[in-house]
């Protein structure tokens, strides 16, 4: 909806025309006046009030306002009257108008634009607000006052008298906004600069704090590099008091060969004002010298000059052994900022022509009567910002809007400067050429404040986090006021838990007395707190803690709050109690053992004996500890070469474990069998060090184990002795048996073809038990063989069922003797097996007659089925399996 337009009229008279040139110069005056105030106060009510009176004079009306966007806490919008002139009483600060696009300032509100209501009573765009109405208000025109971000509110001027606005009064109401919108941004940006320079004042108190709990010495000079701050760790290192160090009396504790040397070098950087690092040591109390690095930087005010210089020394000596070197950077910190510098101008877009005023030249390092086009002042945007720049530049021109940015500034000299610059661009009049109306201000300080602030912050975080520890505050009176996240973390306990002296609660209960005791000490004497205690976890377990705390004293020596760390030392309590159990562990075990235990130093090549050595070998008290070389004297001569051979074979080879059994000399010239056992110790790159072990005297041993080998050897030469007897006495005891056999069958043929058959019975018992003798010599001679190793198996395909019936048959006589009956059971399908068929028949035989040489009237059963092969084993043909039985069952079954 574009702002109400003046009619086309004759071209106006020249008396006309000077009072219109008389009104632009009175309004530039009034502008230009409002400007320099809006420059030099951050009161934001006093310059509403003040522009309101001014844009009533200048617009020649007899009301105006400034009109606050305002949200109320149901979400319903308005614009608060928050100054003015010329209204009833009551108005100003309690009357509000809508925001809505149905009056003149919700429209200019939210769209932008300005708006020109030369008549409200004809007007058809708008309604006439009531508070217009109550005042007889005829005209009115409004322009919106923007801030960095969201819009801050409307600029109103109202009339009742007869007259016109035009498009000029709009570009000077609109220019007094802009002024009102960089004053609104300075004054929202000094407060932050206050609480910027509050926190960065808060961390210089926590850097002072936590100076005390670093491990490093620090230490403060002023500009001619006179000493007048320590921190606790230089008094504490080197037992000065406070007062004997300070000024030029650190030399004192510098060694005389190096004293010369470092102040030559801090003279130096404080003449050339660079910083200076040096390496040199110092005394401590106990009179002995470490290395320390020392680090000095100066600290400069906002114009250059060095204000005090803040330094460290650290102690490198471990380090230095190590030949490594450990950085602490201190970085100097700003602490000073620039007032924001704000310059108005005017861009003529067409004929590409900037009005500057002295502020904007000075920031865009323009002189006072250097003509500037647009492309000289966006040539000094960096060119990194330029593309970004132009683009919003030509946006703002095609779409008739406002231009809102931030970039960098490169100058001539190099120096870079950041910027923000805010502006409309205004209609196209008879009367004025497209323009782009705006302001620029620096922001170079508040962008270094922040950064410096960010740093600070880093480095505070970066301290907390590097030292892995608790850091917590309290209050003066030691009171948990605040949360404390990293206690949170730790202990699992929330704010409500811990505030107060709930604290207490997660330390161990047989700690509290003497951490309650420590903890009232300090505060009444206001000292450093130290005390150790368990600390219970958010998993229930407790940590071995070192706790630091000190207090933070305001000018009157009363304490404001303390500043602590909680030390997780339980890694190195455990590895001390680990260290000194094992020393007792080993101190023990090498006064109850037996075993010689030696210790190796492969660099000394000296090796260090219990006492076992004098106690098994029978060697002096000047045995203790003696040469690599005494140890090898004294091995057997047969023995040294693999013994030696094979130790430096571990020791050279990277090996750790080594053991070896030899002869070794005892005092008395005899040898005793050892068993030896080494471990060696390297260091993290692979070197050996040392090499521990133990010596075990195994003679006894040796001679049980001689005494055994000469009994197997006898026993073994005796089963020998017996297994030739038997074979021997098989075979003479076979051949007469052979001749018994053989006559009885012939003399059983011959009495047979005689008739004699009473004789008969007696020869089949000659017979039988003459067999029954040679069966067992065979068994006898089986023994021998199994024995010997020397068992033949001559296999053969076999069918199994014939194989049973056959066995059957021969045994049915044996087993109807005492009145048993054999049975049979045969399955179907049984096939063949290859066997020893002889064997496998003589295993048949002794079952059977086993079985009814102890049944008497019963059933002997042989069955014979195939088994199932097993499923789990390797796939291939399965031989049949015999399952047999020769189950002996009294009576008949």
């Amino acid at each position: 909806m574009p702002p109400d337009r003046a009619p086309q009229t004759d071209t106006p008279s020249s008396s006309q025309l000077a009072a219109s040139l008389t009104r632009r110069e009175r309004q530039h005056d009034l502008l230009a006046r409002f400007g320099m105030a809006a420059l030099k106060s951050t009161d934001v009510v006093d310059l509403l009030q003040q522009a309101t009176s001014l844009c009533a004079e200048a617009l020649e009306a007899e009301l105006c306002k400034a009109l606050e966007w305002v949200k109320d806490a149901d979400g319903t919008e308005r614009l608060l009257v928050r100054a003015g002139v010329g209204w009833h009483p009551g108005v100003v600060g309690k009357r509000s108008v809508g925001p809505e696009l149905a009056s003149p300032a919700g429209y200019a509100l939210k769209t932008g634009e300005p708006v020109i209501a030369n008549d409200l009573g004809a007007e058809s765009r708008f309604r006439c607000p009531d508070l217009l109405a109550e005042h007889g208000v005829t005209r009115a025109i409004n322009v919106i006052i923007r801030g960095e971000g969201a819009p801050f509110g409307v600029l109103e001027v109202d009339s009742s008298r007869e007259g016109r606005f035009d498009a000029a009064d709009a570009a000077f109401l609109q220019g007094v906004a802009n002024l009102l919108g960089g004053a609104i941004d300075r004054a929202n940006d000094a407060t932050e600069r206050r609480r910027t320079e509050a926190l960065l004042r808060e961390n210089e108190a926590q850097f002072r704090s936590l100076a005390d709990l670093i491990p490093q010495l620090t230490w403060m000079a002023d500009a001619s590099g006179a000493i007048y701050w320590y921190n606790r760790r230089w008094y504490d290192y080197t037992g000065a008091r406070p007062g004997e160090t300070e000024g030029w009396n650190w030399r004192s504790v510098h060694h005389p060969d190096h004293v010369e040397r470092a102040s030559d070098g801090f003279f130096r950087a404080i003449r050339t004002g660079e910083p200076w690092e040096d390496t040199f040591p110092l005394r401590g109390r106990d009179g002995r010298y470490r290395w320390f690095l020392s680090r000095a930087v100066p600290v400069s005010g906002p114009d250059g000059r060095i204000l005090r210089w803040l330094g460290t020394n650290t102690d490198v000596t471990e380090q230095r052994k190590a030949e490594s070197r450990i950085i602490e950077a201190e970085r100097r910190l700003q602490l000073a900022l620039r007032a924001a510098r704000i310059g108005a101008w005017s861009w003529n877009l067409e004929e590409d022509r900037i009005e500057a005023d002295a502020r904007l030249r000075e920031i865009f390092d323009f002189t006072a009567d250097q003509p500037i086009g647009g492309s000289d002042v966006t040539g000094r945007v960096h060119p990194d910002d330029q593309p970004r720049i132009g683009g919003i530049i030509e946006s703002a021109r095609r779409e008739r809007g406002e231009y809102d940015a931030e970039f960098r500034i490169l100058l001539p000299s190099g120096e870079v400067r950041w910027a923000v610059a805010r502006g409309v661009v205004t209609d196209s009049t008879p009367e004025r050429s497209l323009t782009l109306i705006g302001v620029t201000w620096d922001t170079t300080d508040a962008k270094r404040a922040e950064e410096q602030l960010r740093l600070s912050e880093e480095r505070f975080r970066s301290l907390v986090e590097a030292t892995a520890a608790i850091v917590w505050y309290t209050s003066g009176a030691g009171r948990f006021e605040a949360p404390q996240p990293s206690w949170s973390s730790f202990t699992g306990q929330t704010f409500d838990d811990l505030k107060g002296i709930g604290w207490v609660e997660a330390i161990h209960p047989d700690d509290r007395p003497h951490t309650s005791e420590a903890w009232r000490a300090a505060r009444t004497g206001r000292t450093i707190y130290k005390t150790e205690h368990r600390l219970r976890r958010y998993d229930g377990v407790y940590r071995d803690m070192l706790v630091r705390a000190v207090p933070l004293l305001d000018a009157g020596g009363a304490v404001q709050e303390w500043v602590g760390v909680h030390t997780d030392i339980t890694t190195r309590r455990r590895a001390e109690e680990v260290l000194r159990e094992t020393e007792e562990r080993y101190r023990l075990a090498a006064q109850a053992t037996n075993d010689a235990i030696w210790d190796w130093n492969l660099s000394s090549d000296r090796i260090h004996w219990n006492e076992a050595v004098r106690t098994l070998f029978g060697y002096g008290a000047d045995t203790g500890e003696t040469s690599a070389s005494w140890w090898m004297d004294h091995i057997h001569p047969d023995d040294q070469d693999h013994v030696v051979t094979g130790i430096h074979a571990v020791i050279d080879g990277g090996g750790t474990r080594w053991n070896d059994e030899y002869r070794f000399r005892r005092a008395d010239g005899s040898y005793a069998s050892i068993l030896d056992r080494g471990f060696v110790l390297r260091s993290p790159i692979g070197q050996p060090l040392r090499m521990i072990g133990a010596m075990q005297d195994i003679s006894v041993r040796k001679q049980v184990e001689e005494e055994l080998e000469a009994a197997r050897f006898t026993a073994e030469e005796a089963n020998r002795a017996k297994s030739l007897f038997i074979a021997n006495m098989s075979h003479e005891l076979r051949t007469p048996l052979s001749a018994v056999i053989g006559y009885t069958e012939m003399l059983e043929e011959e009495l047979a073809d005689l008739g004699v058959d009473s004789m008969l019975p007696d020869l089949e018992k000659i017979e039988a038990n003459a067999r029954h003798l040679l069966n067992l010599i065979n068994g006898v001679l089986d023994i021998s063989k199994i024995e010997a190793g020397k068992m033949e198996v001559h296999g053969e395909d076999a069918d199994i069922a014939e194989l049973t019936r056959e066995v059957a048959a021969t045994v049915e006589a044996l087993v109807s003797k005492k009145g048993n009956r054999l049975a049979v059971e045969v399955a179907d399908g049984l096939g063949t097996m290859h066997t020893d068929v002889v064997k496998v028949r003589q295993c048949l035989f002794n079952l059977l007659s086993n079985a009814a040489k102890f049944t008497e009237d019963g059933t002997i059963t042989l069955s014979v089925e195939r088994a199932p092969p097993d499923r789990r084993a390797r796939m291939r043909p399965c031989p049949p399996t015999w399952s047999s039985s020769a189950s002996p069952t009294p009576g008949s079954a």
